[in-house]
């Protein structure tokens, strides 16, 4: 039987914290990965629109929340083009003016999963690290390199010279990802080093010449941790009308628990760092719908809180 530590604390308000506050790109917006829960995959074109459109019938999302992602979602559009693998066409890029937007859509596990900010992708060699496929007949040649990529762009898709120009500085090195490979999918497979980490709003307007391009980080193999995180932590009881706990199973330590109100303003901070028991009570929450997000390491999780 699993052991379960209750961990009761006392919340206290603070100046604002952002966790994602450093993960700014240089475009001065935040980006993000999500997968959308859904039977079938979004048609072609699916946009911010039809996203929100997508939360207000799946999610039921009030009109304040429409408002909120109408303001802070900038553009949204799918990662991968490749119909023939549904999965994939279920991946979306996020690109907002808001450092926690990942916090605010985990709160919709119903709609969205894994909901990922880009944050700390800088390559030791100071290059950021992209992985892309090109729509071609054949395999890449073993010494496929950058030239050949902007080559192949120049030849199948509508590419200015401006543009052309900007990969050139951009971009310092292609190269096939794995050559030892018996799968055809993973011998087309590239690895695009550049300069530059907007690059995947920038290719992904060619999508008649590129198949897929994915911007890198460690973020994909943190998934297991967090879906460990999330079933580790309950709230109860939820709704909360008096005092209540948060109880943690795993032996887990959790380092921060941030409380957000539905408008993605942080109310509560707290740094915890233990296991041990603290009191609680809610003398600081109203009356309404809260999000906390818990800490630990790499890795958060967010549950949806209703305080009568």
């Amino acid at each position: 039987m699993k052991n379960f530590y209750t961990l009761i604390l006392f919340l206290f308000a603070t100046q604002g914290f952002s966790q994602n506050s450093s993960c700014q790109f240089s475009d001065g917006n935040y980006h993000y990965n999500l997968r959308l829960v859904i039977n079938e995959a979004p048609s072609e074109g699916f946009n911010k629109a039809d996203f929100i459109s997508f939360l207000e019938t799946n999610s039921n999302i009030s009109t304040a929340e429409v408002q909120f992602l109408n303001d802070n979602i900038i553009e949204l559009f799918r990662q991968y083009h490749n119909p023939s693998n549904e999965a994939q066409e279920r991946i979306f890029y996020v690109i907002s003016n808001y450092d926690s937007l990942d916090t605010y859509l985990s709160s919709y596990p119903e709609s969205i999963s894994f909901p990922t900010a880009y944050c700390d992708c800088l390559l030791s060699n100071g290059s950021y690290n992209y992985f892309s496929a090109l729509i071609m007949d054949d395999i890449p040649a073993i010494d496929f390199d950058k030239d050949d990529y902007i080559e192949h762009l120049e030849l199948n898709s509508d590419i200015s010279t401006e543009d052309i120009d900007y990969l050139n500085s951009t971009i310092t090195e292609v190269y096939r990802w794995n050559t030892a490979s018996n799968s055809e999918p993973v011998q087309g497979a590239l690895v695009v080093l550049s300069s530059s980490d907007t690059l995947t709003p920038f290719l992904i307007n060619y999508s008649q010449a590129i198949d897929y391009f994915e911007f890198l980080c460690d973020e994909a193999e943190l998934a297991i941790d967090e879906i460990t995180l999330s079933k580790s932590i309950n709230i109860i009881p939820n709704p909360i009308i008096d005092n209540f706990s948060i109880l943690i199973s795993n032996n887990l330590v959790i380092n921060e628990l941030i409380v957000y109100d539905v408008m993605g303003k942080i109310i509560l901070r707290q740094n915890v760092n233990s296991s041990n028991n603290i009191s609680i009570n809610k003398q600081r929450l109203d009356t309404g719908v809260y999000f906390f997000k818990f800490i630990k390491d790499k890795n958060s999780t967010v549950k949806k809180v209703i305080v009568k």
